[in-house]
């Protein structure tokens, strides 16, 4: 691989940029992954695009999550059409009496959603929308809270994607010969040691309860709510409807349980539920068939611009494997990394990377194989530098503005990836300080 040293960095730093700038998301991806390719292949820049295409096509990770965000755009829009998540927004509205417990209600719904942060996202985001908006909580605020019980939470229990991935991490590096112990028990060990998710579950109920106020964005936002008047036709619509609670939670319970039940694959997991609805609002008669074939293709369209945040986002990360971004980051830093500063700096590292390239496991899958030998080799506490690593991977994707779970937390409040991203950043770097602390000072005692 060629060494494109300091000018690796040129397309990422040109996303975040332009993106920032036009608070917009596809056009930043696609002009940062051509500039891409066309440091890597120059005048040949088509050929490279089309080939870095059909890369990301045969790559494993584009169709899992194509398939994911298209199955529950039709599902979302069959309990929308169907009035579904309206009745259960009311059943759950009945007890919620303010704003702190409306987005109490939210975040305790996240923490019971814990089994994949994709589901998590989408649903939290889709029941609650109605309700806040009853008591004038910004989206803004309900998507930070979709986002942060999403990853954040994921990694925190060793039954996620997530945690398999790892697991099979310390398998491939040799840490499970190194330590003598199994990658369960490894994992087991490094939870405690992993900051982020632990500071971003903690930080929520302080927003809530304005312990923490609103910071930056999130101020304007709930600055433009409380100037907007409270519109009551959701209200006269669910009332005139044939939908009640439970149309919305037989395929939301579905989706759980299935998708726990065949061992986290969501995919399985929205088909059934899917199926279960289609069965349930025809035979009730709910919604027409051909009113349940519309919302098929309503809710791919609704996705499509999902799905292209995504691929153009995985266009992105191709790039940047060629150019070795990652790699130069790794090798500029690692002359300066000590045994005591390892954890800091390695969380530091992954935490740019991920949060730039919107890369999380390939981050860590290039990180991890560096960070285990020098942190036996040193002496440093291998948990804290493993929990490192995760955390780091976790900031990217709860805070990258084209991260996965991140645009589907946006989308299922109904606001833009940037807006979600800008306003749910200040309380991401709460979180990135109070770790970055935790690992300087553990880094020295342990």
């Amino acid at each position: 691989m060629a060494n494109y040293g300091v000018f690796s960095l040129v397309p990422t730093l040109l996303v975040l940029i332009i993106a920032i700038a036009t608070k917009k998301v596809i056009e930043p991806l696609v002009l940062g992954a051509f500039v891409g390719f066309l440091l890597l292949d120059g005048f040949q820049v088509l050929s490279g695009v089309v080939n870095g295409i059909y890369s990301v096509f045969s790559g494993p990770t584009l169709g899992m999550i194509v398939a994911v965000t298209l199955l529950f755009g039709v599902l979302i829009a069959l309990l929308e059409k169907s009035g579904a998540v309206l009745a259960f927004s009311r059943a759950i509205g009945s007890r919620v009496k303010s704003a702190k417990s409306s987005l109490f209600a939210a975040w305790i719904i996240g923490v019971i959603l814990f089994i994949d942060d994709f589901l998590n996202a989408i649903v939290v985001g889709t029941t609650m929308r109605k309700i806040t908006d009853k008591y004038k909580v910004p989206r803004e605020m309900l998507a930070y809270i979709a986002d942060a019980t999403a990853a954040p939470l994921e990694v925190l229990l060793p039954f996620s994607a997530w945690a398999v991935f790892f697991m099979s991490m310390f398998t491939q590096t040799g840490l499970t010969k190194s330590l003598g112990l199994s990658e369960f028990s490894i994992y087991w060990k490094t939870v405690p040691f992993m900051f982020y998710s632990i500071a971003s579950l903690m930080l929520v109920p302080l927003v809530i309860l304005g312990v923490i106020p609103p910071l930056g964005a999130m101020k304007k936002a709930q600055a433009r709510i409380a100037a907007q008047p409270i519109h009551q036709e959701e209200a006269d619509i669910i009332q005139e409807g044939k939908a009640r609670p439970y149309h919305f939670a037989v395929p939301i319970l579905v989706l759980v349980t299935f998708t726990f039940a065949v061992g986290g694959d969501v995919v399985q997991g929205a088909m059934l539920a899917l199926i279960v609805a289609f069965i349930l609002f025809g035979a009730q008669k709910l919604l027409s068939w051909q009113e349940l074939a519309h919302c098929v293709q309503d809710g791919i369209a609704n996705m499509l611009p999902v799905t292209g945040i995504i691929f153009f986002s995985l266009l992105l990360v191709e790039g940047n494997v060629r150019l070795g971004t990652t790699e130069f980051i790794i090798e500029t830093v690692a002359p300066l990394i000590s045994r005591q500063m390892l954890p800091l700096l390695t969380f530091f590292i992954v935490c740019i990377m991920s949060f730039t390239t919107g890369s999380f496991f390939g981050t860590s899958a290039i990180v991890l194989p560096i960070i285990v030998p020098m942190a036996l080799a040193g002496g440093s506490n291998i948990y804290l530098a493993l929990g490192a690593v995760i955390s780091g991977a976790v900031f990217g994707s709860h805070c990258c503005f084209f991260g996965d779970a991140t645009v589907l937390s946006a989308v299922a409040c109904e606001i833009s990836p940037m807006d979600h991203s800008l306003t749910q950043l200040p309380y991401g770097l709460i979180s990135l300080a109070v770790s970055a602390c935790l690992y300087l000072a553990l880094g020295f005692i342990l």
